[in-house]
């Protein structure tokens, strides 16, 4: 069972690498999913106002009976007297008092950012709540600039509430910097508070997610003698570190390029033993390496890459990469990876044909046969399931014109009984005998007509059920809620 989680968190890592737009953000390895901002809520809302709470709705009597959904919801709005308009002013009219459903223990008097949609009466969604600190910082955050090439001012901003103590503002300035692109934060690296930066990485307290961003920003902003510090980091391989060891290597190799792949090398590509999770880490930060960095060459990251092709059991984790720069030297390699894997390791064998779909070299078309006769139910998975790479010309004309000689061949290895590629006439698997002579390169995977796929139909159905039945818990629990908590006795 643990195989299969680690699978499959490979797995969709790379279906999410293939999904994912070609902006670098500003953190790479920052969730991609992060919530809206405020600024987000606001500028997609009708009317957004700061509102005083007036009015607190009445606790619901334990012993009376419960009441429908349409009484529970009404009977839980509170009554808001508008202070500030920040977005809607005609949309909201006359409208000083409004009700808004209220969940909270907060008295009247209190201020909280509401925000509405028109649809055709204003539907207010819920309040949310502003200490002193909040207010001041929503009016400085309705002064921003809101141009893209003012973007960095606003990252200037946010920077000072990374780590404050109001969480609703810590954890918006985590999101303005999550949304923007790896450019924008370029732009502001003479401005980052470098000290406070190494502070805040040092501290225990602070979470995993944070300190991703921090190093990540260390490395815009870093120096040679951080560089020291952090190698020191990634030898003494604390859990603190280990936690954010992705942005760690990331940022390291940032500050010394080229001259820092030696020692990554040692201490986690050239290990054969190393855990899924630091391999997963190492590669991801790789990966930023090889598509945005800017440092490092990135014949020089394939290079490092390829170690982990001597893992026959997480060698997928790198595949799609080489595949998306066009290291067709692996093809060899690679070949021999998908007949050397065992049943089990059916995620090899799919990124492997997925591989050769897109390699332009002749000797392709081959494999794909082969592959087909060896493992149909691998390879058919790998074409129609599976988000990744168009096929190069070549492979695509052949798997639309010889569907039926496929399934010829693959009901002729069925009676062979040996799994034996049907077109090697020694009964041998189809790899090339000598993996060090020359190859060709081949036609870049533009030149063959590559992309990256959107995700299959069975995926988008599969998402599409899990988020309908999700709304349906959601607004059960929601009632559930409503009714538990108007019938608790006040305090």
């Amino acid at each position: 069972m643990d195989w299969f989680k680690t699978r499959m968190v490979s797995t969709f890592s790379v279906i999410a690498l293939a999904m994912s737009s070609g902006v670098a953000a500003a953190c790479p390895f920052c969730p991609t999913m992060v919530s809206q901002t405020l600024t987000q809520q606001i500028d997609t809302s009708d009317v957004a106002v700061l509102a005083e709470l007036i009015d607190v709705p009445p606790k619901l009597d334990d012993s009376a009976e419960a009441p429908l959904f349409d009484e529970a919801i009404e009977a839980s709005k509170a009554v808001f007297r508008v202070v500030k308009v920040y977005r809607g002013e005609e949309a909201l009219g006359e409208t000083r008092e409004f009700k808004a459903l209220y969940l909270s223990d907060r008295q009247p008097g209190e201020k909280f950012l509401i925000l509405g949609r028109k649809m055709p009466e204003i539907e207010w969604g819920p309040p949310i709540w502003l200490g002193l600190a909040a207010q001041e910082y929503l009016e400085k955050l309705m002064a921003l600039p809101s141009g893209e090439d003012q973007a960095h001012e606003r990252l200037d901003f946010f920077e000072d509430y990374l780590q404050h103590e109001d969480t609703l503002l810590r954890a918006d300035a985590f999101d303005e910097f999550a949304r923007a692109d790896y450019d924008t934060l370029k732009k502001i690296k003479d401005r980052i508070d470098r000290p406070r930066l190494l502070r805040w990485i040092a501290d225990p307290e602070v979470t995993r997610l944070h300190r991703r961003l921090y190093f990540t920003m260390l490395g815009v902003c870093g120096t040679p003698e951080d560089a020291k510090l952090l190698e020191g980091m990634l030898r003494e391989g604390t859990e603190l570190h280990w936690q954010a060891l992705d942005a760690l290597v990331a940022c390291y190799l940032t500050l010394m390029g080229e001259a820092g792949m030696p020692l990554i090398e040692e201490l986690f590509l050239k290990k054969p033993d190393l855990e899924y999770v630091k391999l997963f880490a190492v590669t991801m930060a790789l990966r930023f390496h090889g598509e945005e960095g800017g440092v490092i060459p990135r014949p020089r990251v394939v290079e490092a890459m390829r170690h982990v092709l001597e893992r026959s059991d997480l060698a997928d984790l790198v595949i799609t990469d080489l595949a998306r720069w066009e290291d067709w030297e692996s093809t060899r390699r690679l070949v021999r990876l998908f007949y050397e894997a065992d049943e089990d390791a059916f995620f090899i064998r799919m990124a492997v044909v997925r591989f050769m779909r897109v390699c332009p070299l002749p000797e392709a078309k081959t494999h794909m046969e082969a592959f087909a006769a060896y493992d149909p139910d691998v390879v058919k998975k790998a074409t129609m399931t599976w988000p990744g790479l168009v096929p190069s010309k070549a492979v695509a004309e052949n798997e639309s014109a010889g569907a039926g000689e496929k399934a010829s061949g693959a009901d002729a290895a069925t009676r062979d009984g040996d799994g034996t590629s049907p077109d090697d006439a020694a009964g041998q698997v189809s790899v090339p005998p000598d993996a060090d002579s020359d190859r060709p390169l081949g036609e870049s995977i533009a030149a063959a007509g590559g992309s990256v796929a959107d995700a299959g139909d069975g995926l988008s159905r599969l998402i599409i059920l899990a988020t309908a039945a999700g709304c349906t818990v959601l607004l059960m629990l929601s009632f559930w809620v409503i009714l538990r908590v108007r019938s608790e006795p006040a305090h």
